[in-house]
């Protein structure tokens, strides 16, 4: 079975937006998580590096969700 759906530019933008909030809300978890020492590495192996990694990866996310985010508000 085939669909075809089409979408215009702002609900592309809300689904964007919305999943950059869903990876940012899990990737702070894992932070909080990796910082207690009760998760192992996404990035690397040592923690220090592995939370530095994943503020970059937050920070990132951050961004392409305010951008998607603009019309919005």
């Amino acid at each position: 079975m085939k669909h075809n759906v089409v979408l215009d530019g702002d609900e592309i933008n809300k689904i964007v937006a919305q999943e950059m909030g869903y990876e940012i809300r899990n990737l702070t978890q894992a932070l909080k998580r990796r910082r207690k020492g009760s998760q192992g590495g996404i990035f690397h192996r040592n923690a220090d590096k592995d939370c530095a990694e994943i503020k970059r990866h937050i920070s990132a996310f951050t961004t392409v969700e305010a951008y998607f985010s603009e019309g919005e508000k």
